[in-house]
């Protein structure tokens, strides 16, 4: 588990002041091998305070301090840890969050609800006192939040967070022309002529917010290019490496308004008879199949949705990615843990390149589609802790990706190992001869088939910015160590997200 450990103040106590550095020396060592099995591989811990005893660098080792130290914070857990995701807790001596961005969603939820954080942790956390809610406070926060991996991301994450409040009217005055001069990586100069790519869509969540931005600065503000990045970096993960859209994105602003007026021009008005329903009962067509047909042509991607992408709760959307639990998150078994496990196969395939190259796959999400229709393929059940990947896809435009012919060119087909080599392909083509690229390598390199990779049991625990896999010791396989396709593929741009395997885990620490 790979763990950052910083240590706000130390008192150490000795009989000669030349026994201090021997004494900082070994408690270093042993907070150094010290770890917490017990909490989450995401959770960002703060202690407010520890006692560590009597030390003796002549007797004491580092490993035995460390289990030592391991084993009162357990016993501090189970006193009274706290999850402060959505709650504030003054009085615990332990707290956690779940992940590291959301630190930053609670302080501006916090914000938006006209409260001040004052518990002890925030200022343990922030390393200064939580500023407060203005211009110079929101800017802090967005250049402390939007830092490697994340990045662009990372507030487009944070403003979604203020969109599922409604919160937005708030948020708009505090963006300053600066704080999204700042943020707003430059476009390279010369822009090169964009290629024929089609108008991504929006959220309709995130429309409304570029509407309502756009009444409190102006149709002209240059804030405005500012948040329809953090829309398209949070909608489409990849767009976050591609800094040349960011010349397109006016463009864009200017159709999505010319869609809206549109749109305005179609609705019915309060009192007048749907046209709708009126060419409906014209060409005794069902309603239903009319205003379908409506939205398909006006090109509303809220509307369109595939039957098979799990369907959210109504009233919360996607609020949450997490697992959420009544004490905070926590990993869910998965018989098909090692979906996950595909990720670095298809960055060995050349899916980054092939996203850089062409943008059509970037705007169809076709990597969480990929993992979709896999996921289909091997049966993973609906309430399966992997499907909140697959909730942005209710945003998107829903593609039929039917099998292709097994008999076309199978053998041509099966020589190809490298996603570069299928781009251009059709989407649905693309999503068969990816899974027979991996299914080829596995057999080639690895000996196993593309269903021994995925179905391998484990435990999941997904937040907004992580994906983590919990196995078992005894799933790992030297057939993959080999040719390390079990490290940790770490942060990937085209799934938004960090992606992480932990072996030998016990099964019962985050249940």
């Amino acid at each position: 588990m790979s763990t950052t450990l910083q240590v706000h103040n130390l008192r150490l106590r000795a009989q000669r002041h030349e026994q201090l550095w021997p004494l900082r020396c070994l408690l270093e060592n042993a907070l150094a091998g010290m770890s917490l099995p017990a909490l989450p591989p995401t959770a960002v811990i703060l202690v407010r305070h520890f006692h560590c005893g009597r030390l003796d660098p002549a007797r004491d080792h580092p490993l035995v301090l460390a289990a030592r130290f391991e084993q009162a914070l357990r016993a501090s857990l189970g006193a009274g840890a706290c999850c402060v995701d959505q709650q504030e807790a003054e009085q615990a001596t332990l707290v956690w969050f779940s992940d590291p961005l959301q630190p930053y969603r609670r302080l501006l939820s916090l914000w938006l609800q006209g409260r001040v954080p004052r518990a002890w942790y925030w200022r343990s956390l922030l390393g200064v006192s939580p500023p407060r809610f203005d211009a110079a406070g929101v800017a802090w926060l967005f250049e402390h939040a939007c830092t490697p991996p994340l990045g662009p991301r990372a507030g487009g994450l944070l403003v979604e967070s203020v969109l599922s409040q409604d919160a937005g009217a708030r948020l708009w005055p505090m963006i300053s022309p600066t704080l999204a001069r700042r943020l707003l990586p430059e476009p390279p100069r010369p822009v090169a002529p964009a290629p024929a790519v089609p108008v991504p869509g929006l959220p309709r969540r995130w429309r409304q917010a570029l509407d309502e931005a756009s009444a409190v600065w102006g149709e002209t503000d240059g804030r405005l290019h500012w948040l329809a990045w953090q829309a398209l970096c949070c909608t489409y993960p990849a767009l976050g490496q591609q800094t040349d859209v960011v010349a397109r994105i006016p463009r864009w602003l200017s159709h999505w308004r010319r869609q809206k007026r549109q749109q305005d021009m179609q609705t019915p008005g309060p009192g007048t008879k749907d046209p709708s329903m009126v060419r409906a009962a014209a060409t005794k067509r069902p309603a239903s199949v009319v205003i379908a047909e409506r939205q398909r042509l006006a090109g509303d991607p809220a509307h369109i949705a595939s039957s098979s992408v799990p369907q959210s709760s109504p009233g919360r959307g996607d609020s949450l990615v997490v697992m959420e639990r009544g004490h905070g998150v926590a990993a869910c078994f998965s018989p098909c843990s090692g979906l996950a496990l595909v990720v670095p196969l298809l960055q060995r395939l050349g899916m980054a390149d092939l996203l850089a190259a062409h943008e059509a796959p970037v705007m169809t999400q076709f990597p969480l589609y990929l993992l979709l229709a896999m996921g289909r393929r091997f049966g993973i059940a609906a309430e399966d802790p992997v499907t909140p990947l697959f909730r942005p896809l209710q945003a998107l435009p829903a593609v039929e990706f039917v099998p292709e012919s097994p008999a076309l060119h199978w053998r041509q087909q099966s020589r190809q190992m490298s996603l570069m080599a299928l781009r251009h392909a059709s989407p649905p083509v693309l999503i068969v001869r990816a899974q027979l690229a991996m299914a080829r390598y596995l057999r080639r390199y690895c000996h196993m088939s593309l269903r021994q990779l995925v179905c391998r049991p484990g435990r999941v625990l997904i937040t907004h910015t992580h994906w983590d896999v919990l196995f078992e010791l005894e799933q790992s396989d030297i057939r993959l160590r080999r040719l390390a396709l079990d490290c940790d593929p770490g942060w990937v741009p085209w799934l938004g997200r960090v992606v992480r395997f932990h072996y030998g885990m016990e099964e019962g620490e985050y249940a």
